[in-house]
């Protein structure tokens, strides 16, 4: 970033020389971030190269429970339909005991 400083000035007045430490500032704080988001993140690599596996082993899992989840998924009208086969497999056994 260039602050347009001219060296051959003797004095800035206030308001310049606070910019100028503003926009240093600012730029110190945003290269500490990315510096600092950088370094995270190899950390966090080194700390557990297994992570990919990891990941793909619980997303793995997940879907194995979701599939097994989705077998207990009944229609509405299977369980009025249960109902009466019951009813009517009552009635018959009840005719047939006499």
């Amino acid at each position: 970033m260039q602050f347009k400083i001219e060296l051959k000035k003797a004095d800035y007045s206030k308001a310049e020389v606070e910019k100028i430490i503003a926009l240093c500032l600012f730029e110190m704080n945003k290269s500490i971030d990315r510096a600092f988001d950088e370094g995270y993140k190899q950390g966090l690599l080194s700390a557990s190269p297994n992570a990919a596996y990891y990941k793909r082993l619980s997303e793995d899992l997940e879907r194995e429970v979701n599939r097994l989840q989705s077998w207990r998924v009944v229609p509405w009208w299977t369980i009025p339909l249960c109902i009466a086969g019951g009813t009517a497999l009552g009635f018959s056994f009840s005719y047939l005991r006499k």
